[in-house]
């Protein structure tokens, strides 16, 4: 997927998963992916993890 998306010129991913899904927030931080404040539409939740991971310097938080 990020190669995918690296090749059509996204910047960041971003994720949301749960805050019991620790296999998976585990994963994730290996992979680079930092939580972060929620995006788009979604809403602070607390049953909600918010993650993302800069795929280029221009995703790079300034």
């Amino acid at each position: 997927m990020e190669t995918t998306a690296r090749a059509r010129g996204c910047p960041v991913a971003m994720l949301e998963t749960g805050p019991y899904q620790a296999e998976a927030l585990a994963f994730y931080a290996r992979q680079g992916y930092a939580v972060c404040g929620p995006f788009g539409d979604y809403p602070a939740h607390p049953l909600s993890v918010f993650m993302r991971k800069c795929l280029t310097e221009a995703g790079a938080p300034s």
